[in-house]
């Protein structure tokens, strides 16, 4: 009969850890996730970001060279600039 309660008591423990563990690893899963996931929108939000840059620098490149282009445009037409 005591070697009967052990056993049970042994089974009855097994199983009260196995449901403990799995609920710990499930929320350390879960932590683990929500983590990476936050991650993963503030790299799109700075990809959005970079990228926007880089369309304003674009468009004040063609602006610069527009000018650029008149300017020259102009000192041909004036005859300042000889081109050779």
């Amino acid at each position: 009969m005591n070697s009967l309660i052990i056993i049970a008591t042994f089974l009855i423990s097994l199983a009260i850890g196995i449901v403990v563990g799995m609920t710990i690893r499930k929320k350390i899963a879960e932590s683990k996730i929500e983590g990476a996931e936050q991650e993963a929108k503030r790299l799109v939000e700075l990809a959005k970001i970079e990228a926007d840059v880089d369309k304003i620098l674009f468009i004040e490149m063609l602006v610069i060279a527009e000018t650029l282009g008149k300017k020259i445009t102009d000192l041909y037409d004036t005859g300042t600039l000889v081109l050779q």
